[in-house]
Formats: C-alpha cells, structure tokens, sequence
C-alpha cells in the first residue's frame, strides 16, 4: 500500500524546504538580513522537524520514534555548529577549529541510533532489543573523542601549514578514516538486519529505494576526492549531505515498509475485506471499513460485554477497548445460520433415517438370537436324538402282557430321565463355560433312580467339588449313559462314584453282571459299539482317558480329565 497524502504532502515539503537552502547559495542580495548560512539551518532544521512530525504518527513502537527524534536533534545540532562555525567564528580560529570537530559527533551517533532502530524490526511491541547492543556506545565514542582531542595527536587530521591554516590545509588522519568505516558498517548492518528481519517477503523486493539515497551518496563522495569543483559540491556541502543522507534512508525504509509503520492507515481500512473499525473515546468513528454497517456507539459499548445481534441475526457485533478508544468488527454469520436451518432439516431426516436403523437392529438381533437358539436347539435335539427315537419305538411297539408293557415304561422312564438332565447340562454349559460337578452327580444320581425301578440295586456317590468345563461333563454323563443302555439287560447292580481333587476329575462305573449273562466279557463288547466308541473318542479329544476293564462277572470303567481343563 503507497503513501498517504498527508505524508505524500509533508515529504514535497521537506523537499522544497532543501532545494531552498541549496539555491539560497546562489543568490546574492544587495541588503542581506539573513546570510545564506541562516536560511540553510532555517530550512534544514524545519525540514528536520516536520519530518520528525509525521515520523511520531507513522511508525508504530514507541523505542523506534525515540531513537528517530534523538536523529533529528543531532541532525539539527549538526546545522547548528555548521551556522555557528561560519557565521559566528573567526576564520583559522579554535572555536572554528572545535566547531569543525564536532560535526563527527552528530553522524558518528546518527548511524550508530539508526542501527538501533532496525534492530526492532522482527520483535513484539513489547520486547526490548539485548543490553549488550548498547555497548556499541563505547566505540562510537571512543571515535569522537580522537576526532575532538585531535589538536593534542592530530590522528584524526594532520595540518601541514600549521593550526592557524588547518581549515585549509589538512591530511586525513586514521581517526577520520575510522569513522568513515564506522558508518560504512552501520549501513551494511541496517541493510542485512532489514532484509533478514523483514515479515513480508514481498517488501525484500523493494530493497532498491533505500539504496537509492545511499547510492547518490556515494557519488557525491567520490565527487568530493576526485573533483572538488564538481557544481553540486558548490550548492550542497557535506554538512547538509550528510543530513540530507541519513533523513532520506530511513525516509525509503519506511516507504519501502522494511520498517513497519501505519501510513495510509485511513485507506487501509476502506478497502479492507473485514467488516471493522475504530472509535474514539468521545464516540466518534475515526475509521471503518467498507465492508461495515452502520453501528451506533452504545452498540460498540454493549458488545464489549456480548456479542449483539444486527440484521435478523445474521450479523454479530463484537468490540475490545483500546488505547484511545475501542474497536469493533463485524462478522457475517448468514452462511452459519443457513448451514444451521439445513443441519436441522438433516436432522429430522437423519433421526428417521435412525428409528429405522434402530428396528432394523433390533429386528437383525431377534433373528441372530432366533438363529442362535435354532442352532442351539438343534444341537440339544441332535445330542439326544438316539434317546428320543427309542422312546418312541417304545411307546409305538404294541406289548403282549402287562409285565412287557412294564417293562418297557419303566426302560423309557431311564431314557428320558436322560434325555431331561442331558438338555439340562446342555442349556447351562452354554450360559455358563465351567459348570459344578454335582450338576453330573444329580444326573447320574436322578438316572440310576429309574435303573432302580428295573430291579437293579444303583448307588452313586460324590466326594470332593469343584468346577470343571460343561462339554467335559456332558461327554461323560453321555458315555455312561450309552454303557448303562448297552448293558442294562445283563447288569444285576451298578455302583458309580464320582470323585474331584486338584488334579483331577475322576467318575468310576463298576458293573456287577448277573448270573444268566450271555456275555463272558461285556466290554470286549462295548469296545465295538458304536455309541461308546463315539463318545470315547470325544473324551480323548477333550484331553480325557477311558479305561474299560473286566474281572469274573465285574466290569469297571473310569473316565479321567486333568483339573483345570478348558474346553477347546
């Protein structure tokens, strides 16, 4: 963003104001009131000082505006002594002498605080630059004082023709070339610390403008070695070029925005993108964007506390207190509201979208839990399938007396109470992985009731607890229940014993034959039917042993599962 037309205004000044002091020296007047010289430190010093005006109201930290008025009254000073030398001493003498001198203390220090400035260039409003900077005093010091000590050493300047002829006559001492290179690095430092420190990469490309006074100062320089007669010598002396130097360098480095300032603050804010402004403490709005809306101040005072509801609500209002007064910014929340009215009409949708979501998961849980029973179901119908199809051989087989008829009920009554305590184990080891072994003693025990019925002597005992996996329980009350089947006809009494220690799970079946038993060995027998072979191996599967032994008319089986057993 350029130049404001106030500062457009004051620099066209300034400028006027130098061309004036330049072409006083080329006007002679028969009644001069005032020497050329005067009008020279009149121009200067009112350029110096309305600079120094719109310098206080453009660059924003407040150490940068103090170190810019300390360049200032040194510049002034500089044409003060520079009046006071031609004007006011006497030619060769020692005043003019220290007069001379003196000009190397204002630019020495001139240079030196201009490098202070662009040392905040980078850092928060707050945040002050390192103490250690401030020891850069020392040489700048050091340098004046061998330039203002120079009649003792003459290091700064030798005069060949004496004291009396020094202004005409002199020899550039090291002190001299000193300062030269003093300010020559100060230079170079400011525009390495300006381009390194810039925030805007764009402002890196305008580094060109300061040069330019640099530059041009370089040339006249050069001009002052090689050609002393060169005519812009004649209207610009070395005083008012060195003032005119160090003014315009940091006029381009503000210009060129390498050093942050507020100009053009008012246009700023008219072609600003956000809706915002200013006001002051009196009420008044001093600046607000074009994007804004008519606001009134007691609207700005309330929306320091809440946000405040402009425009159906589409707009809100917002405002902070600042120094001097308060801002306040305008931000459109028309595209929220709509966004709001369609997230509710979605809404709706969704939360009907979501009740049938909801029955469609409620309904596909009925049916897993519907299948799952299924299965189940099956499974148990499966399990006993054996058991059931006898039952109902039996109840549809016609019996020839009344001793057959009991007979059969009474074989019937031992399959279902089977049939009954095997669903029983089933339903519990599916809710529940490990079950209590006397849920096998109550089955074995409610079976060998109606073995009793039969005229068998049954006995069934238990001794220790313990849980032990459910398809563990139910492979053995199966397995027995296939051997109790298989030889209930030849069986005259049964014994079983169920015992549970921290090792192991062990049910004992020992069989006492009758006397009319086809039979010599009725587990060679069982060996080769089919049931008690199945179940056998599904005892070896679940990590169990069977062992089936005979001795005279006994028969003994053992089932055996390690404790602590899992099912697979």
């Amino acid at each position: 963003m350029g130049s404001s037309k106030q500062t457009k205004r004051i620099n066209i000044i300034c400028l006027c104001l130098i061309f004036v002091a330049a072409a006083s020296r080329g006007v002679s007047l028969e009644e001069q009131w005032f020497s050329y010289n005067s009008i020279i430190c009149a121009a200067f010093s009112a350029a110096a000082f309305l600079w120094l005006f719109q310098i206080q109201g453009r660059v924003i930290r407040r150490e940068e505006r103090k170190y810019l008025m300390l360049i200032v009254l040194f510049i002034v000073f500089l044409m003060v002594i520079r009046t006071i030398k031609y004007e006011f001493s006497l030619s060769g003498s020692i005043e003019e002498r220290y007069l001379w001198y003196l000009y190397y203390v204002p630019q020495t220090y001139i240079a030196l605080l201009m490098f202070f400035v662009v040392l905040y260039i980078g850092k928060p409003l707050d945040f002050p630059i390192s103490r250690w900077w401030k020891l850069l005093y020392i040489p700048a010091g050091g340098i004046c004082l061998g330039i203002l000590t120079n009649d003792f050493h003459q290091l700064a300047f030798r005069f060949p023709d004496g004291l009396v002829n020094g202004s005409q006559s002199y020899i550039h001492g090291p002190f001299y070339f000193l300062s030269v290179i003093w300010m020559v690095i100060l230079f170079v430092a400011i525009l390495s610390v300006v381009f390194r420190r810039c925030a805007v990469p764009e402002n890196r490309g305008k580094m060109w403008m300061p040069m330019i006074p640099l530059a041009c100062g370089l040339i006249y320089f050069l001009s002052f070695f090689v050609n002393p007669d060169f005519f812009v010598l004649k209207y610009i002396r070395v005083p008012e070029m060195l003032c005119l130097l160090f003014a315009s360098f940091m006029e381009m480095l503000i210009l060129a925005h390498l050093i942050p300032s507020n100009d053009n603050y008012g246009e700023f804010w008219e072609v600003s993108s956000i809706g915002a402004g200013i006001m002051n403490e009196e009420g008044e709005i001093c600046y607000k964007s074009g994007q804004s809306v008519d606001v009134s101040p007691e609207q700005i005072r309330k929306a320091q506390d809440d946000s405040i509801s402009l425009q159906n609500e589409n707009l809100i209002l917002r405002s902070h207190k600042v120094h001097g007064g308060s801002g306040f910014w305008i931000r459109d929340i028309s595209e929220i509201n709509h966004l709001n009215r369609e997230m509710m009409e979605l809404g709706d949708v969704l939360e009907q979208e979501n009740a049938l979501l909801n029955a469609q998961n409620k309904i596909a849980e009925e049916e897993a839990r519907i299948q799952e029973q299924n299965q189940l179901y099956d499974a148990m119908a499966q399990r006993v399938c054996p058991q059931l199809d006898k039952i109902s051989g039996i109840l549809q087989k016609p019996f020839e007396d009344e001793l057959q008829f009991e007979n059969n009920m009474k074989y019937a009554c031992v399959l279902n109470a089977y049939v009954k305590r095997c669903l029983n184990l089933q339903l519990m080891s599916y809710q529940n992985k490990q079950l209590d072994v006397n849920e096998l003693w109550l089955s074995v025990s409610e079976s060998l009731e109606y073995v009793r019925l039969c005229g068998i002597n049954a006995l069934c005992t238990c001794q220790g607890t313990g849980n032990m996996p459910g398809e563990q329980l139910l492979v053995t009350y199966e397995l027995f229940e296939s051997v109790m089947e298989e030889l209930l006809p030849e069986m005259d009494a049964i014994l079983v014993h169920l015992e549970v220690s921290d090792k192991e799970f062990l049910l004992q079946m020992e069989i006492e034959r009758s006397a009319h038993s086809r039979c010599t060995a009725p587990f060679d027998v069982l060996g080769s039917q089919e049931a008690v072979k199945l179940y056998s191996e599904k005892v070896h599967f679940l990590s169990g042993t069977v062992r089936l032994e005979s001795e005279g008319q006994t028969d003994y089986l053992s089932v055996c599962f390690p404790a602590g057993g899992e099912n697979p």
